[in-house]
């Protein structure tokens, strides 16, 4: 049985070439008052 994430891409869009469709996160940690870390990560489904 396959699992397939529900977040993947949406129905009914097949992105054709790479930059069409990105999944972007991003993360905020603040270490101390006035000291902040910022991470994001993009995903493109074609370009894997």
């Amino acid at each position: 049985m396959m699992f397939r994430r529900p977040w993947g891409v949406p129905k009914g869009l097949k992105p054709k070439w790479p930059g069409q469709i990105v999944q972007i996160d991003t993360v905020f940690i603040n270490l101390a008052p006035g000291k902040a870390i910022k991470h994001f990560t993009a995903f493109d489904p074609v370009a894997k």
